[in-house]
């Protein structure tokens, strides 16, 4: 046991980093939720030979700012105010809004002897917005400090907005060599669509007498769509739809090693690409738009945590009545998906008790069609996992994890979890996890799970 001890100790060590998920990280220490096969193809719920998995979402949300950030309660004239200063603050800096959604609509596997098959059906969603921190830097400071040429403000400079839906079907195969088990999994990706600000930027001119303000401006709004709407909707465009235009395949890998009373797990993952068709691009009408305001000064924009809303609204119709957009025919382009990976290990230390460690990163390469507007981005996060297995009726789990984003690193995200099987037969597991703060009015992330499946055959204790 001293020796156990010893080896988890080094082992936590190792995988002592930073973390951020799409995935449920508590779901990875789970022995009887069939969707952690998603996790690693070398997975299968142990003591079980058949699987449907009925059906599951996952649900994850990050957000610059707190309910705390935005609002505060003056008990003394017993009202809720905003906070301007605050709001400001934060957003000028560093940040993004993120939401992931995956449905999980159907998943199969069987195992004979040392060999299972797996098969899965799913929807991906993603949805990126980035945060205008020169915009929110102009509101918080004004334009006074950037008078004169070569010295002009950049409001926006970068994608603003990214979305993307997909289905993907999947079939993967393992096998068992002794104590070692590999696992494959190769995916079918039919693209839904995919929308992005590429090579989107605002430049503002001030001069040195704040008489003359000009505003030079570039957008480029690359879309992928279904080409029906629900109006006009046929049989055709369903089955366009289901079968989908925008077509792509993806490569899942997995292993993993028991020694004793160990496990060791790697995974690497969404190895592959979408191309998508049916581009189209909204431009400025003329190439370019340019804004030419006089006399304007908005270095008093905000005062005391108001805003001049009679600027605002100067403003916001000079640019409306000054900018025209077109819609043009766009090249198809190729996205990459987000590459996953998982480093893991667990220890039982008795037959009911798990724990273990988990290093999870995603390193996305591409977050635009454009080629001259590329983001490499690592987002990463460790993992301690602890788990708890009544007579394998009922899973009950627990995580601490440490996040990184890609801009910054939260030390503290709890999680929770539990998996039931009624007579052994039907499963229902609920998973809570990266939860940013034990407030929840403090909180700026969540990561949701939960699911329904059924076991078509008897467990009978932990088949390895």
């Amino acid at each position: 046991m001293k020796t156990n001890r010893i080896i988890l100790a080094l082992m936590l060590l190792t995988l002592g980093a930073n973390v951020w998920a799409q995935n449920s990280n508590v779901m990875y220490s789970a022995d009887r939720i069939p969707q952690n096969n998603t996790l690693n193809p070398a997975f299968f719920p142990k003591g079980d030979k058949n699987y449907v998995a009925l059906t599951a979402f996952n649900i994850s949300f990050t957000a610059p700012l707190s309910y705390s950030e935005i609002f505060y309660y003056d008990a003394s004239k017993g009202q809720t105010n905003i906070r301007v200063d605050s709001i400001l603050n934060v957003l000028s800096q560093e940040s993004h809004i993120m939401y992931n959604g995956d449905f999980y609509l159907f998943g199969y596997g069987h195992r004979f002897g040392n060999t299972f098959i797996t098969a899965s059906a799913e929807v991906k969603t993603s949805v990126k917005v980035g945060i205008p921190t020169g915009l929110f830097s102009f509101l918080n400071e004004g334009n006074y400090n950037h008078r004169g040429a070569g010295n002009e403000l950049s409001l926006v400079d970068g994608d603003l907005l990214h979305v993307q839906a997909y289905t993907e079907y999947a079939l993967g195969v393992g096998h068992k060599f002794g104590d070692l088990t590999v696992g494959a999994r190769l995916k079918l990706i039919n693209g839904i669509a995919d929308v992005s600000t590429a090579n989107t930027r605002l430049d503002l001119y001030t001069s040195e007498d704040m008489q003359t303000l000009k505003a030079d401006m570039y957008y480029n709004l690359h879309t992928s769509l279904p080409n029906f709407t629900l109006s006009s909707l046929q049989a055709k465009d369903i089955k366009q739809f289901i079968l989908g235009r925008n077509f792509g395949m993806a490569l899942d890998l997995g292993a993993k090693y028991e020694w004793k009373n160990f496990e060791f797990s790697a995974a690497l993952l969404d190895l592959g690409s979408i191309h998508w068709v049916n581009v189209k691009e909204i431009v400025p009408k003329d190439g370019t738009g340019t804004l030419s305001f006089t006399g304007l000064d908005l270095s008093a924009l905000i005062s005391g945590g108001t805003m001049d809303t009679a600027t605002i609204n100067r403003l916001t119709d000079t640019i409306n009545s000054l900018t025209q957009m077109e819609r043009v025919d766009g090249e198809d382009y190729w996205t990459t998906l987000p590459t996953r990976f998982n480093l893991g290990a667990t220890m039982n230390i008795t037959k009911m008790l798990k724990v273990g460690a988990l290093f999870h990163g995603e390193y996305n390469r591409s977050l635009s069609p454009n080629a001259n507007v590329r983001s490499a981005v690592l987002r990463r996060n460790t993992t301690l996992l602890a788990q708890v297995n009544l007579f394998n009726w009922v899973e009950c789990m627990a995580s601490a994890s440490i996040v990184n984003d890609g801009n910054k690193t939260d030390w503290f995200n709890p999680g929770f979890g539990v998996s039931l099987s009624l007579f052994k037969k039907a499963q229902l597991f609920v998973l809570l996890d990266y939860i940013s703060n034990m407030y929840l009015v403090d909180a700026k992330s969540f990561n949701i799970s939960f699911g329904l499946n059924a076991i078509l055959d008897s467990r009978k204790g932990k088949n390895k």
